[in-house]
């Protein structure tokens, strides 16, 4: 199992496969109930007729298993499940999706609700979708699922999916390239190694703190020069945040700028963007802090002075 860093400018986490199909669909595909909040699809999956038996789950491209809160898995199965430890949830569906089993990772969610100032009992996975067509439509915020394949690479709208449970695609400057995780679980832009950028227009400050599970991570980021080939698009002069672990990742500040669909049984992606123009980034000053989120409320971990 895998666990990763939810990014969200305060925010965190992880999640497992299951088997799933989605039922009859046409071409363009089925929408799943969902909504976004802060960036990120929020999908609300049923276990039953009773409203306690339904849970709210952040589908999550970065994370390759699906973890549920303690308490909302008590609710569905009136089991309680000690931190870390794994079941198997059975009959859930969300509009057209039905996910007939999936195994599931209790872990406390109760610090990302508070970061995102709604509840969530989850995280959605990605492997989940491994049979079927995903479409994460940020143009007309939908998400979609379908049966079927898509074309074949074309480097146009088509594009090789280097990952291997999670999305990849490729990020090029001046003839160098770099496989970037497309996280939907990630409110922030575009992170990357420091060595990854040779040249800095303005150099990287801290900017942000990001929620572990346990921990605060200070998130530091910089304007970097030149333009990168992101799929059919270039990212002009890209505010970068750099990692010194992890994946590179693209996240909602650069994916809302496509529809996204994923064919994880052919390695192929689909990136159809809004328009021809560029991706932007607009440069935020001022002063801000970070803040963890407490049952309390929040605790100021540090001002940042812009």
């Amino acid at each position: 199992m895998q666990a990763r860093l939810f990014v969200l400018v305060l925010s965190v986490l992880v999640v497992l496969p299951g088997s799933v199909h989605a039922a009859s669909t046409q071409h363009q595909g089925k929408v799943v109930p969902s909504q976004i909040c802060r960036g990120l699809w929020i999908v609300p999956v049923s276990y039953g007729d009773h409203p306690d038996k339904t849970i709210r789950l952040i589908l999550d491209t970065g994370a390759n298993v699906t973890s549920v809160d303690p308490d909302a898995i008590e609710r569905i199965t009136n089991r309680r499940l000690r931190e870390g430890r794994k079941i198997r949830l059975k009959n859930g569906e969300a509009g057209p999706l039905k996910i007939g089993s999936i195994k599931v990772t209790s872990h406390e969610m109760d610090k990302l609700s508070r970061a995102l100032g709604t509840d969530v009992d989850g995280i959605l996975g990605f492997r989940t979708f491994r049979s079927m067509l995903l479409t994460l439509d940020y143009l007309n915020s939908e998400i979609r699922v379908a049966n079927g394949e898509l074309p074949k690479v074309d480097d146009l709208t088509i594009f090789r999916d280097y990952g291997k449970s999670r999305p990849f695609v490729s990020l090029t400057l001046a003839g160098t390239g770099h496989t970037v995780l497309v996280d939907s679980g990630a409110t922030g832009g575009l992170t990357l190694r420091d060595s990854d950028v040779t040249t800095w227009q303005h150099a990287p400050i801290a900017t942000s703190g990001s929620v572990r599970y346990k921990t605060i991570q200070l998130n530091t980021k910089g304007r970097a020069q030149g333009a990168w080939s992101f799929g059919p698009l270039t990212i002009d002069e890209p505010i970068v945040g750099i990692a010194s672990s992890g994946s590179r990742l693209a996240g909602f500040e650069i994916l809302q700028r496509f529809a996204w669909t994923f064919d994880q049984r052919n390695d192929r992606i689909r990136m159809q963007a809004d328009s021809d123009e560029p991706i932007l980034m607009k440069s935020v000053t001022g002063t801000g802090l970070i803040l963890n989120p407490k049952n309390e409320g929040f605790e100021v971990v540090r001002v940042l002075v812009g």
